[in-house]
Formats: structure tokens, sequence, C-alpha cells
């Protein structure tokens, strides 16, 4: 992790713990909460509204809500005032370590110190700019600022510690922003209505800030009921990954998914979408080929001829059901990203693109939305060697088939006016 080192001459006393909804184990109290929460929410609501001259305006960024275990976990990580902060898997972390040194200290200091480092750690936004497309860039100067207003963050936690001479400040937030090339957010206008909030579901609007509110969820209890457990999927991670596909496939059918190759527009409306359905024969092979931690596609005999779509990231130790959220949003963005036009028909230049240019792939989101798949099973692996999280999801049918004339990746017309056996109010067909 990045550590900022600072000098301020200091002495130490103690601070009175005060209640947040958080346990009377924990270091600060609710008037230093507060200041660290609405610091960071305020930079969220300066750049949703366009305050912030380096940054385009942002659509579809969460308020943040304070999170007792996230700073649970901060304070067990800084017992020792460590100068590097590791460990934390799929955990966002920002850091500061102050050098301190005589003169007197109370909680007024504190709270100057916490207001130094949150004004530190945003310094660099008025230095540098991110590109047209909001993506995190490939040197770390914007890694503390990234963190803080990263859109599908949700939740913080902040602590701090001081051993000796030296304090340490840490906050610790639910997503991970400093991922290169990572869009951090959509250019657009605040919300004012519940509809704009759609990154996470049943998602509602603070009018007075512009920020998306995501509701709670309840913990990953770790029940694995759907499918056998030696698969190493809980059912919180299969049915985020499972609720995520028929939310864009929704999206799709809806005539609501913007395509990057149609001016202003989206593409078109799917007259067919099926509703999917989460598979455990599926799950067992995508599991089975996760384990060997290669990230290249299986034979398809491996995995009886069923569609396949991977996604790595370089941390060993990230959250499974991070992990899943993290790919199938990375599958579904090809087409906001590269496009795949209005005729919708999987043809050869979609591929072809990918020779001039290996960054515009389109096959993850066309199999995510191919019209007559409707069962998928995912495996994740933790992998040692290479050091990565790796995802596979299987899909049956199988999407993705190449033909002469070309196939429509799915029918296009009227939503749900092809159904078989009749219609979800997402717009997805009853298999």
């Amino acid at each position: 992790m990045r550590v900022v080192i600072a000098l301020l001459a200091v002495t130490i006393a103690a601070c009175t713990a005060q209640t947040f909804g958080c346990g009377s184990d924990l270091k600060i109290d609710g008037k230093l909460r507060k200041q660290f929460l609405d610091y960071h929410n305020q930079k969220r609501r300066d750049i949703v509204r366009g305050a912030e001259s380096n940054f385009n305006r942002a659509k579809n960024m969460y308020k943040l809500s304070w999170s007792c275990d996230l700073e649970k976990k901060a304070q067990r990580h800084i017992q020792s005032c460590p100068s590097q902060v590791q460990g934390l898997g799929s955990t966002g972390a920002n850091n500061m370590m102050w050098t301190i040194s005589g003169g007197s200290f109370d909680k007024s200091r504190v709270e100057k110190m916490i207001k130094d480092t949150l004004d530190k750690w945003w310094e660099p936004a008025k230095q540098y700019r991110l590109d047209a497309d909001n993506r995190y860039p490939r040197h770390s100067g914007l890694y503390n600022v990234a963190n803080i207003i990263n859109a599908a963050t949700t939740k913080v936690g902040c602590t701090y510690n001081v051993c000796g001479n030296r304090m340490v400040i840490l906050c610790l937030y639910d997503e991970i922003a400093y991922i290169t090339e990572k869009i951090l957010y959509d250019t657009g206008n605040p919300c004012t209505r519940n509809e704009h909030c759609t990154t996470y579901r049943k998602s509602t609007c603070d009018t007075a800030t512009g920020l998306c509110v995501k509701p709670d969820e309840p913990r990953d209890n770790g029940e694995s009921n759907m499918c056998p457990p030696s698969n190493g999927m809980t059912d919180r991670t299969r049915r985020t990954i499972l609720d995520l596909h028929n939310d864009f496939r929704s999206l799709v059918a809806r005539g609501q998914a913007e395509d990057k190759l149609i001016p202003n527009g989206f593409a078109p409306p799917a007259a067919r979408m099926l509703k999917m359905e989460y598979d455990c024969n599926l799950e067992k092979t995508a599991a089975n080929y996760a384990r060997r931690c290669v990230y290249a596609h299986s034979l398809p005999q491996e995995r009886d001829n069923a569609g396949e779509n991977l996604y790595t990231v370089s941390m060993p130790d990230a959250e499974k059901i991070k992990a899943g959220e993290w790919a199938t949003r990375a599958w579904f963005s090809e087409l906001k990203e590269f496009g795949v036009g209005q005729k919708n028909l999987l043809e050869q230049w979609l591929f072809d693109r990918q020779k001039r240019n290996p960054k515009m792939k389109i096959g993850h989101y066309t199999q995510m939305v191919w019209g007559t798949t409707n069962k998928l099973g995912c495996g994740i692996q933790n992998c040692q060697n290479p050091k990565q999280t790796l995802v596979v999801c299987h899909y049956k049918q199988a999407g993705n088939v190449m033909a002469r004339p070309p196939r429509p990746i799915y029918e296009v017309g009227p939503p749900c006016s092809k159904c078989p056996q009749g219609c979800t109010d997402d717009k997805l067909c009853i298999a």
C-alpha cells in the first residue's frame, strides 16, 4: 500500500469513545466517525455537481455509509502502526503516517490531524486529471483520490493509532478503486429519481445530494444449500452473480443498455430474452477448471460444450463475492466501451477488432446476453501461482455461435413480445 509520511509535533492524550452504532471495543467516537464520513461524501457530492474543475460530473455515484466492520478491520491492521498495510484482500485502503514529537495533544488535535490527512489525500485532485472515460490512470498520483470518488463504493470505516512517535490513520473501503484503467464513474448528472441509480438492486436516490443509496444487505453466512459446498461457492455469491446477470439481461431487454456504436443510443430491446437460472452441473465444471488457476479457455469437451467467460484480478485473496461482481460488471461493460451496433448481429468484425486492439473484447458481453442462454454456474479460485483470483462461468445453451448468415445475439422487438411461457416484471421470458 502507498504510504504518505508527514511530520507533526504533538504528544498524545486519550480520547473518549462514543457510539456510532459500533461496539465499545472500537477506538474512535461518533464525532470522529462523522468527520471522516462527511468529508468523503462532500467530495463525492462535489464531483456529481461538477464543482471539481479537474473532473467530469458524475452520475450513478453512491453515498457512503459508515461500516463498523471496516473500522474494526482497520483498527486491527494498525495495532502496531505499520509503515505499510497489507493483507486487505478486496478492501480498498487509504493510509497516512505522521511522525510526532513534543507539544500538547487533545481531541481537537486529533480532529485537526484527521482533517490534514483527508486534505492531503485529496490534494492530488488539484494537480491530476482522469481521462475522458474517468479511468484510473497508469500512475499512482490519484491513488487516494480514486478511493474517495469510486462510484461503486458504498461503505467506509476509518480509525487511527499511536505507537511511540508514530501516528497512523487508515480508512478502508468496501470496493477497490486502484485497478489500472478501471472506470471510476460514468460522466453524467446527479440522480433525481430512483431509476437513475442502477449499480445495485433496489437502490434509491438521495435527491438532496444527488447521490445514490444502496440498501442494506445481509452478510454472507457461508451457507451452501443450492449446490454442494465442495465447489467452494456460497449461496450468497451464487445469487449475487445470477442476479447481476439477470439485471443486465433485463437492462438490454428493456432497451436501456448503452451501446458505444449507437450514438447517444442504446442496444435495441429484446423480444425474447430468457431469465437465467443457476445450474450446479455448470458450477461443478467451472469450479474444477478454476482450480487449475490458468487464465485461458478450457477445451469445449471439458465443459460439455458450454459457453465460458473468464476473469482474473491480480489479487490472490480477493473475496469471492467481490470477484464475482467485478467479473460480471466487467463482462457487461464491453457493450458500453466497445459496442455491437444497431444490427445486433454476431459478425466476425466484432472479434477482428481485437487484432488491432486486444482490449476491444466483446465475447463476454455477447455470451451474457445471448438470447437463448438460460443457465449458468460459476467457480472462483484464489490462486497463489500465479497470484490471482480467477472467475470462471459456464453457460447453456452456449452463446457466441458464428453462422452464415450471422445470427442475432438476441431477437429484437418489443420486450416480451415473443416469450413462449410468460414474462417477468423485468421483461425477461420465463424459460
